[in-house]
């Protein structure tokens, strides 16, 4: 039986407006579900890194492999060779891109092709008697630019102590390589590992926050029932008070 009194008509109205205060705070919490998603879909990691050495002039991709006479003499740390863990010092070139090496000249144009970051190059090479083919991912150049430098740096001064015969400093040079290759491969896996933490915080936060609006769309439905049934109790009871007071 609807309730016949002044007080109780009102109490209804009251709890109306309370489901209707309800509504607006589960509106108020999808939002700011949507703007969370956003943010967790958003590049947080791109971020721009400065470089110190103008690599405008060089060409735009590289896989950091330094090669002569066919024979790789070096590997730049960091690199898309170094970092594959495939190739080593001494490796012979046999093919690039299914192409068989036969001229050193030719070495640097086929590592190199059509000169894009982000395109993929076949290295086969032979070490002994294995052969050994890996794929790498064209780097680019001006990301590289600056490590490269250093490793032109340290090179040169160690050609420098063994011009001079000077055997202590031909050591402290190859130290300080192996510091500094350390270090880098240390910040790589460092860079590498916040990646995965962050692409999985956003996974989570991803389908935490999508299970969050779908108990949201739930409480929606059913505070939209009760208002429903809430308003008609209070236009019953509007007009069984409108009928009162006529008798």
């Amino acid at each position: 039986m609807p309730p016949k009194t002044k007080e109780d008509f009102e109490g209804s109205i009251e709890n109306s407006l309370h489901l209707k205060e309800q509504e607006n705070l589960i509106a108020l919490c999808e939002n700011e579900c949507k703007a969370i998603l956003e943010l967790v879909d958003s590049d947080v990691l791109g971020v721009e890194t400065e470089h110190f050495i103008d690599a405008s002039q060089d060409n735009k991709s590289t896989v950091g492999l330094m090669v002569g006479d066919g024979i790789v003499t070096n590997m730049l740390t960091g690199a898309p060779a170094y970092m594959s863990k495939k190739f080593k010092k001494g490796d012979k070139l046999l093919a690039i891109d299914g192409q068989i090496v036969t001229q050193n000249g030719q070495v640097i144009k086929m590592l190199i092709g059509n000169d894009l970051p982000g395109t993929l190059v076949t290295i086969k090479v032979q070490r002994g008697k294995q052969t050994i083919e890996g794929v790498l991912k064209r780097a680019c150049t001006t990301d590289l630019a600056d490590k490269r430098k250093m490793f032109q740096l340290f090179t040169r001064l160690k050609d420098i102590a063994v011009q001079k015969n000077d055997q202590e400093t031909g050591r402290e040079v190859d130290e300080t390589i192996d510091l500094w290759t350390k270090m880098l491969e240390a910040d790589q896996v460092h860079d590498e590992k916040i990646v995965q933490n962050v692409e999985a915080m956003q996974t989570t936060a991803d389908k935490i926050v999508r299970s969050l609006r779908e108990h949201l769309a739930q409480l929606h439905a059913i505070s939209m029932t009760a208002i429903a049934g809430a308003s008609g109790i209070a236009q019953s009871e509007a007009d069984l008070m409108m009928h009162t007071h006529t008798h």
